[in-house]
């Protein structure tokens, strides 16, 4: 499996902001914001999902790749805090995953070492 800053439709491709990627590590990435929409599905985490965004993505999207989509959405930082039995979450449509988020083009600020953000 590549790594999450190779695939055509991870996190760090499509979800965010990336200036470089290095052998180990992404040199800098910022959360990308995707606007709410009145089509999102509120949904309540069973444990079934308790931890694994990833199984969640795959269950409702085909993809357990596109788990990032689920916890940026939902501006999710620790699965094990936040991604817990009873949170309620909303889960964008599949065709949002297509139109808004995936086929979005990606953009890159390049920050020079030494500079301030």
């Amino acid at each position: 499996m590549a790594r999450s800053d190779q695939q055509r439709d991870g996190r760090y491709t499509q979800g965010a902001v990336t200036v470089d990627s290095f052998p180990n590590r992404i040199g800098w990435w910022e959360r990308r914001v995707f606007p709410s929409d009145t089509s999102d599905v509120p949904i309540t985490i069973s444990s079934v999902y308790a931890g694994r965004p990833d199984l969640m993505a795959f269950d409702a999207y085909g993809k357990a790749t596109l788990a990032w989509v689920i916890l940026q959405y939902n501006n999710i930082v620790d699965i094990n805090l936040e991604f817990v039995t009873g949170a309620t979450i909303k889960l964008p449509l599949p065709q949002r995953i297509n139109t808004d988020f995936l086929t979005q083009p990606v953009t890159f600020r390049v920050i020079q070492p030494g500079s301030t953000i």
